[in-house]
């Protein structure tokens, strides 16, 4: 994943364990500014044709644009879309299509010759030809497709105000409705020719109801919608809304096809933000009928303008962000148990404001502080987990499907991880124990299998592999499955390091001063680790695109050695020689991001044996500042980083081991 765009993008890649889960983007915007006037990337004097709808940019800013009339998409890259290529099919007319995670292509193939206008949703394959998805013969067009994190696959049926939806993992599931009821109507329950529609990470359905002129929130499980309080804050009200989006701070952005203009949403409510002259037209600032956005991973939006046959790029305005002098505020702190050396972050109460979460390794309890969203936290709420001898790396997830954050934990002096449900409060259930090899000090989660359920990874140090347990997706996990690393395995992350699109493991092998990367074969099992040599004594390793090439990186944390190890990438699961850089003393976890808004990741450790936080800030694509240092507290053992204030700054909270507490730093 690359770190480019305009400076003023947020875009808070520090991929601490971070698993990709949606194949669209999603940018977090410091300032919501776009130039007026855009660039046509396409229109029918092109090789693409007419009647073109939608298009789509994955997160590789890999351009997919459907050409209707010969039934064909265009697949190019923004930075060179002098080298594109055709996916010929028999896929005329489609209306909608979505690029999965896994590059497969989902297309309405109403009338498609192959199905005969059956009203099928298919799959297109490598040579082009389409399977039907199993149970979709639905007999109507889907106007918009759309797939969530589940593997859920969402169609948009205009002619029967209804929104379906269909597991693409269960072939035998039927289809569920999920928003109408058959009847138009202006009610909460029902819609009127809707068309876009956009699932968020909860869940939560946004529909584009074009009939009734708004925007319809259907919340998780439920058929009653919410309407969005768009017409308050706009001069003109919304005359068929056709296609609406999400950017990565859950602002909306809403197509407002008769008014011909884009309407986005801030903190202080919704605007108009494209075509904003008050008159259609086909002037670079304008647009005719238009019909879908999306987003580029650099915050560029891409308009489907169908009036004018054209597709339109609104670049983001270029005022620069950086923060050259990048500093932190003096730490505050936040008491927990006894030995909060391991943290993590979440959103434990669903408030959209991220929460800290912390293992109380002497204490047999974990501590969770909600946040306010201003830099503060409440006082901690505490859970028990004296099940464990002593509760140490933390990991959270959704692992029943009830959409409250649940947490992982394991043990650093005995033989099993727990897993406590959350409550949706920032409680948690009572403990459950799964048993693992001797003395884990990591554990991860990530989707090994490729069934949408959320699994388990823990390093297990005295037995010298790491154990996979499979989840059911009801809170509950198969026994380990175990897999050889080197010697005192003390880090494990999750990502995928040769791009194909499966979760791969990587492992700070402390014993054996080695890094193991374990390619995984998308079902649960992962072949004979490869190693690569580090500094002494590693405890912390961390994926990241570190150079910005869009190929997987790793850094690591050399505690004996005082320093950090960059390995870049090739892409097929093999990295260079490492280069080292020099920390504090006892460097013991280490963090990737882009603290000062230059578009090159930067690098955090804490420095156990100095007591101090310390930011290498990044030179070029692999090479780092002397490290500046900020106080933390006694014995700091771990870091949690995002913005917790939301000045677009990237704040940090470090679990101070022998102080009782956990310190935030927020950024100056």
């Amino acid at each position: 994943m690359q770190l480019t765009g305009k400076l003023q993008l947020c875009l808070f890649l520090f991929i601490i364990e971070q698993i990709l889960a949606v194949s669209y983007n999603q940018p977090k915007f410091c300032s919501h500014s776009w130039y007026p006037n855009a660039t046509t990337i396409a229109d029918n004097n092109t090789i693409i044709g007419t009647y073109f709808n939608e298009i789509f940019i994955d997160r590789k800013n890999t351009i997919f644009i459907p050409n209707q009339h010969n039934g064909e998409i265009l697949v190019q890259s923004e930075d060179n879309r002098t080298l594109a290529t055709a996916i010929s099919g028999n896929f005329c007319n489609a209306s909608s299509f979505f690029v999965a995670m896994t590059g497969e292509i989902y297309v309405d193939t109403f009338h498609s010759i192959e199905t005969g206008g059956r009203g099928v949703v298919g799959k297109i394959t490598t040579n082009s030809t389409i399977i039907p998805i199993s149970r979709m013969n639905i007999c109507h067009q889907c106007l918009d497709i759309f797939i969530d994190m589940s593997n859920t696959l969402y169609c948009s049926i205009t002619e029967l105000h209804q929104v379906i939806a269909k597991s693409l993992s269960k072939n035998y599931e039927h289809l569920t409705i999920v928003a109408g009821t058959g009847t138009a109507g202006s009610t909460s329950t029902t819609l009127r020719n809707p068309y876009g529609i956009f699932v968020n990470t909860d869940a939560s359905l946004y529909v584009a109801d074009c009939g009734n002129d708004r925007i319809q929130l259907i919340p998780p499980e439920k058929l009653t919608g919410i309407t969005i309080s768009v017409h308050a804050s706009l001069a003109t009200p919304l005359n068929c809304p056709t296609s609406v989006a999400l950017d990565g701070n859950n602002y909306l952005y809403i197509v407002d096809s008769n008014n011909h203009r884009i309407v986005g949403q801030r903190s202080s409510g919704f605007r108009c933000i494209i075509g904003c002259s008050g008159a259609s037209g086909s002037a670079p600032n304008q647009l005719l009928k238009p019909w879908s956005l999306t987003f580029d991973s650099k915050g560029n939006i891409f308009v489907t303008d169908r009036g004018n046959n054209r597709i339109q790029k609104f670049s983001l305005t270029e005022e620069s962000d950086i923060n050259y002098n990048f500093s932190l505020a003096p730490m505050v702190t936040y008491t927990t148990g006894s030995c909060p050396d391991m943290i993590t972050l979440g959103d434990f109460n669903n408030d959209k404001r991220t929460d800290i979460v912390a293992a109380n390794a002497c204490g047999g309890s974990i501590s969770i502080f909600l946040g306010y969203g201003n830099g503060s936290f409440q006082t901690a709420i505490t859970s028990n987990a004296s099940s464990l001898s002593s509760p140490y790396a933390i990991a959270v997830g959704m692992f029943n499907g009830d959409q409250f954050l649940d947490v992982v934990v394991s043990d650093r002096r005995g033989t099993n991880f727990g897993i406590l449900l959350g409550c949706g409060n920032g409680a948690l259930g009572t403990m459950m124990l799964y048993a693992t090899g001797s003395i884990s000090y990591s554990i991860a989660v990530g989707d090994f299998n490729n069934d949408t359920q959320l699994d388990v990874t823990v390093a297990n140090a005295n037995a010298g592999d790491v154990g996979i347990f499979l989840g059911y997706g009801n809170g509950s996990f198969r026994s380990q499955t175990t897999f050889a690393t080197g010697t005192n395995p003390y880090s494990v992350a999750t990502c995928d390091v040769n791009g194909d699109q499966r979760l791969d493991l990587v492992v700070a092998n402390r014993g054996s001063n080695t890094v193991s990367v374990l390619l995984g074969y998308g079902n649960g099992s992962f072949q004979s680790q490869r190693t690569f040599s580090t500094g002494s004594s590693p405890c912390s390793v961390v994926c990241a695109d570190i150079d910005g090439d869009q190929v997987t990186d790793m850094a690591v944390a050399n505690t004996d050695g005082n320093t950090v190890s960059i390995l870049l990438g090739f892409g097929n699961g093999n990295f260079t020689t490492q280069k080292m850089f020099a920390t504090g003393t006892s460097p013991y976890y280490v963090a990737v991001a882009d603290f000062n808004r230059d578009n090159r990741m930067d690098i955090a450790v804490v420095n156990f044996g100095n007591n101090t936080l310390g930011i290498l800030l990044s030179n070029c694509s692999d090479s780092f500042a002397t490290q500046v240092t900020f106080k933390a507290g006694t014995g700091p053992w771990s870091i949690g980083i995002d913005d917790f204030n939301n000045d677009c700054g990237l704040d940090i909270v470090v679990g101070n081991g022998n102080s009782l507490s956990v310190g935030v730093f927020l950024a100056k």
